[in-house]
């Protein structure tokens, strides 16, 4: 987003216990292992940060976790404390609230050492991108582009990211709109951005977190 100020979120926990590991009875070997789940129903999460400034507010209530914009050409992102992940499944729920133009919203997958990473952005008038930040710099991966299955203004979104080895694939809504290989993250925390270009404002919700491993 131009020349958008960046603020990474993130305490950095090395217990990993603070990730909820979660059981699944398998009906067959084939069948994958829930390994994150969040539903932010702890507003004192230790996952997840929360904080309050004149850029931009998180917080957890009603069960979501809540970001506020307020900072025209501002960029923020909040990583989860806990494990990396490598090959997995990332599905996510999201909940417009107040909504200016020129929002964008997302998750971010692979997050390394350095604040690099993937991430997964759509915007509430119905597009999508996917880019990488490497070297204190975003990368495009896939330019802007109108996708049909983004609910527009304030609505909710599901989506998921497949990362298997190199190969990315996206989803909004149960919908495969993108898919690409790179190489240049293997593994990483997982998190959630939020950004505005002018107007400020912009308030989005996320819930229901959940990392699973492939199927076989």
């Amino acid at each position: 987003m131009g020349q958008a100020k960046l603020v990474w979120v993130a305490r950095l926990i090395l217990a990993l216990e603070l990730f909820i590991l979660i059981p699944v009875s398998m009906v067959s070997s084939q069948q994958p292992l829930i390994h994150y789940y969040g539903d932010f129903s702890n507003a004192n999460s230790m996952v997840w940060s929360t904080s309050n400034s004149p850029y931009a507010k998180q917080w957890i209530n009603d069960g979501r976790y809540h970001i506020l914009v307020e900072c025209p050409d501002y960029q923020t992102c909040v990583v989860a404390n806990g494990p990396e992940f490598a090959n997995f499944r990332l599905d996510v729920d999201t909940f417009v609230g107040s909504c200016p133009a020129d929002n964008e919203y997302g998750i971010l997958f692979r997050f390394a050492q350095g604040d690099s990473c993937y991430a997964f952005i759509i915007s509430a008038d119905g597009y999508i991108k996917l880019s990488k930040r490497l070297n204190g710099g975003w990368v495009t991966l896939v330019p802007r582009k109108r996708c049909y299955t983004v609910k527009l203004g304030q609505a909710s979104n599901h989506l998921t990211v497949i990362a298997d080895g190199p190969r990315l694939s996206c989803y909004v809504n149960s919908g495969k709109v993108l898919e690409i290989s790179d190489y240049s993250f293997a593994q990483g925390r997982i998190g959630v951005v939020a950004a505005v270009d002018q107007y400020t404002g912009f308030q989005i919700a996320f819930d229901n977190v959940t990392v699973r491993s492939l199927a076989k």
